[in-house]
């Protein structure tokens, strides 16, 4: 096979021990030549006269065999790098020195990185006498910078990603670089960016922009002028600095130069706003919990006096007649208690664990019978807007009615030379801020109120379901918290937007009525009397009086017991005696004795087919909304008219009937 390479490697040496003719002088310099890197010294004929030990250990896996004195490097380097080798023996022969790249793979995930360079040794005259091979091993570099450059990606990759706002300024406070996540907070895009980038700033100035740092201004220009670190824990941003307003902590920390002099300042930016709203919520559903342990008692035992006072209210003016004076006294007084019921139902929203009791609704006469109380004679004006064909809302008419008049009389108080409140009603989708899939998977109407007045500051908006709170002075504030209780318990959204002078809309959000029943039947239209066996159990005696009466007025057989072991007892023996009762009414709390719930449970064991319902003064329990299954037929709630509740027994006998025959 022919030799077709450089000159240095056509002739061979036949003799390994063949002199070469070297003088020890060349050798030396040579060996000096070489000193700091492993090195091999060869003739011009690439023979090797001298090896180092570090040489021979860089060389190693560029070589088919171990390297020695007289061998011949064009025989022992390996296939793969012939060609790298020959690139270097050729710029040694045109007299130039440049290391040659040789990327060695020793095993899948083992990379060596090698130079080898060739320098010629010259005589005196200037001609070639030897050559100086050069080895450098740049595996620890190359690793290195590898890991260097994937740290940088890294650290770039995180930046870019990370949900706090990082930039980097100049210690003049010009913007050298920024994230995205600052650009969000601050509401810049690309363009604003590239343009603060390219302002120019050869002093500190800390411009109209830096006036949300307040108190901390002093601080912050320190860190640029003398370095150090500063944590700024929360800055409210409102007007230019954020569209809306916005909670965000700053930290700041200098960079400094070799010569010690601050070169780049580092601020992370956090935006808080969405952690510091959750705070606000957890902080209101807990003062909404306390305020429900108060309001739940007081209301509960509040609401059987009610029922004593105005049942009997109800049965007096029954028995005389519309144009005695006595009558219209009894009317003023029945409309004093309805007030005070009205306050007794605020409360009982606020009550612990409380549930509404629901039943389909019509939306439109709800909304409009409720907005119209709410307006009484106030010199302002409504209009309505219904979406044709809305349907029903499954709601607690009672509860949602007291949150839309609450929601209405907020707007009325906003307004107090007049103005126009506008309601608009349609099926909408919950907002994009509700996350709770449960909810979003629902049919929703939402209930808009708007008002022309002053609105509310930006500063405040946050405080407007607390309890007490109130920008107009002599008002309490309680009517937007016991709206948000109640829409709330209805699994509901309530969101107020406001702005300054251009009023404030309030957004409710109800969920559509996606079942029929037959508990929508008008108990109003429904005629009272009848003649059914009915047991009554309370543990008030002028309650059970009242009932006694209020039933056997309108025919019915009335018979009476203060606890469920008196209830059982009496249930027995009318069934023993073949005279058993149509229907039971239950109250659900019985001091020192057994209540409506426990009662019911003992009454199915011993007729399965009982239908009774649930009476209580504490509609929130939430036995009361979920009555069925708790083995009710229906709610009785305290406190109710002696007709009412006439009608609902009415109602609940028929269907006993129905069910019989069937």
């Amino acid at each position: 096979m022919t030799d077709t390479r450089s000159p240095l490697c056509s002739g061979r040496q036949t003799e390994d021990n063949q002199d070469s003719g070297l003088d020890d002088s060349l050798v030396i310099k040579g060996l000096q030549q070489a000193s700091r890197n492993p090195c091999l010294l060869t003739d011009t004929r690439l023979v090797v006269h001298f090896c180092n030990h570090a040489a021979r250990t860089t060389l190693g896996p560029l070589l088919q065999r171990p390297i020695h004195t007289g061998a011949y490097l064009c025989d022992i380097i390996k296939e793969e790098y012939r060609k790298d080798f020959d690139n270097a023996v050729s710029l040694a022969e045109r007299g130039e020195v440049h290391p040659v790249a040789i990327v060695v793979r020793e095993a899948l995930d083992t990379i060596l990185n090698l130079s080898l360079e060739i320098v010629p040794v010259r005589q005196t005259d200037g001609s070639i006498a030897a050559y100086c091979v050069n080895i450098f091993d740049h595996t620890a570099a190359h690793r290195a910078e590898k890991a260097l450059r994937e740290n940088l990606r890294f650290s770039q990759a995180v930046i870019k990603h990370s949900p706090i706002g990082v930039s980097v300024r100049d210690r003049h406070g010009r913007l050298l670089s920024a994230n995205p996540a600052w650009g969000r907070i601050w509401n810049y895009d690309e363009n604003d960016i590239r343009r603060l980038q390219a302002e120019q700033k050869h002093t500190l100035e800390l411009d109209e922009r830096d006036t949300y740092l307040g108190p901390w201004q002093q601080k912050v220009r320190e860190i640029y002028q003398k370095g150090g670190e500063l944590f700024i824990p929360e800055i409210q941003l409102t007007g230019q600095r954020s569209l809306n307003t916005r909670w965000i902590s700053h930290y700041f920390y200098a960079i400094h130069d070799d010569e010690g002099r601050v070169d780049r300042v580092v601020i992370l930016t956090e935006d808080l706003t969405e952690r510091k709203r959750h705070e606000q919520e957890r902080g209101q559903a807990h003062r909404m919990e306390m305020l429900g342990l108060l309001a739940g008692g007081i209301a509960h035992g509040f609401n059987n006096v009610l029922q004593g006072f105005l049942g009997h209210v109800a049965l007096a003016k029954d028995d005389i007649k519309e144009d005695q004076e006595a009558w219209h006294h009894l009317s003023v007084a029945e409309r004093v208690a309805e007030q005070a019921n009205h306050l007794t139902q605020q409360l009982l929203t606020f009550a612990k664990g409380g549930e509404p009791v629901r039943q389909p609704t019509n939306t439109a006469e709800l909304v409009t019978d409720s907005v119209s109380v709410a307006l009484g004679s106030s010199p302002v004006t409504v209009s309505f807007d219904f979406e044709p064909g809305l349907p029903q809302i499954d709601v607690d008419n009672g509860q949602i009615g007291r949150a839309i008049q609450n929601i209405t009389v907020n707007a009325v108080q906003a307004m107090p030379e007049g103005g126009r409140v506008s309601v608009a009603v349609k099926t909408h989708k919950l907002p994009e801020s509700v996350t709770d899939s449960t909810l979003r998977s629902q049919s929703y109407v939402r209930v808009r109120v708007s008002d022309q007045g002053q609105g509310i500051p930006p500063d405040e908006i946050h405080r407007v379901w607390d309890p007490y709170y109130s920008t107009r002075e002599g008002h309490s504030g309680l009517g937007l918290t016991a709206a948000y209780a109640i829409v709330s318990k209805h699994n509901g959204v309530l969101h107020i937007n406001s702005q300054p002078a251009k009023g404030t809309v309030v957004d409710m959000w109800l969920p559509a009525c996606d079942r029929s029943s037959e508990d929508s039947i008008d108990l109003d239209q429904l005629d009272p009397r009848g003649s059914e066996r009915v047991l009554v159990m309370d543990d008030e005696d002028f309650i059970r009086s009242l009932m006694d009466k209020a039933l056997s007025r309108y025919g019915y057989q009335v018979t009476v017991a203060s606890d469920g072991k008196e209830s059982l007892k009496l249930y027995e023996q009318a069934k023993a005696n073949s005279v058993p009762f149509d229907l039971v009414i239950l109250d659900l709390v019985v001091a020192n004795g057994m209540g409506g719930q426990e009662t019911m449970k003992e009454l199915k064991k011993l007729d399965p087919s009982v239908m009774a319902l649930v009476c209580s003064g504490y509609s929130a329990d939430p036995i009361m909304a979920n009555y069925r299954q708790h083995g009710f037929a229906g709610v009785v709630k305290k406190p109710f008219r002696p007709k009412s509740l006439a009608q609902a027994v009415r109602h609940h006998c028929d269907l006993a009937k129905k069910g019989r025959r069937s």
